[in-house]
């Protein structure tokens, strides 16, 4: 998945390349840039510029949040790994030719990206009952911060627990009850559900 995703970007900056093409950019200073942030397990944001055409990078640094992070020739793409939810200052200086080293026209800019996470994945809702009781609790996989949690029983949402991993209610043994969870991050959401039968003996 990563693989792939590097591999469109780098197309999509390719693209870029092209559209600039006997085109200077908007600003004379600097160049069109483009990051990605990826939905996957392993975070990471990848940036390229769009170099215009007859044109070539001579020397180019990359920063991150002001720190230098990388100093990579003549390549116009850097990447870096990233805390899902934090935003990141990335910026460069890059030194075009012509006119021919040394030295060659410098352009610079910066842009503001989010990191993501990966997507809100395998939430799972488990259930005991005894006591005529209901106790329920959740667990998921991934997930751009912010995270919240919204439960709801027979189709009323239950406000008290929200945010909460879990749920401990009274009910009316014997029934059936439809318990519903559903746990948003930054950009996605995903629900499970299911039925769970109230009873008043020992918590199974």
């Amino acid at each position: 998945m990563r693989r792939r995703l590097i591999a469109i970007f780098l197309a999509l900056v390719t693209g870029v390349g092209v559209s600039l093409t006997g085109a200077a950019p908007a600003n004379a200073a600097s160049l069109s840039i483009i990051c990605i942030s990826n939905f996957s397990a392993d975070s990471d944001i990848a940036c390229g510029l769009g170099i215009p055409q007859n044109r070539e990078i001579t020397a180019i640094v990359w920063y991150v949040d002001g720190e230098k992070k990388s100093a990579s020739g003549s390549s116009p793409r850097f990447e870096f790994p990233c805390i899902p939810g934090r935003r990141y200052v990335i910026r460069y200086e890059a030194w075009l030719s012509p006119p021919a080293p040394p030295g060659g026209e410098k352009f610079e800019d910066s842009i503001v990206v989010e990191c993501h996470g990966a997507v809100i994945g395998n939430v799972f809702v488990g259930c005991s009952s005894g006591g005529s009781r209901m106790q329920c609790s959740v667990t998921w996989t991934g997930g751009t911060p912010p995270v919240s949690i919204q439960w709801s029983v027979n189709g009323a949402v239950r406000t008290f627990f929200n945010n909460r991993w879990w749920m401990d209610i009274s009910c009316n043994a014997p029934s059936t009850m439809y318990i519903s969870v559903t746990v948003f991050d930054a950009y996605s959401a995903q629900t499970a559900s299911g039925y769970c039968f109230c009873h008043g003996g020992p918590l199974d």
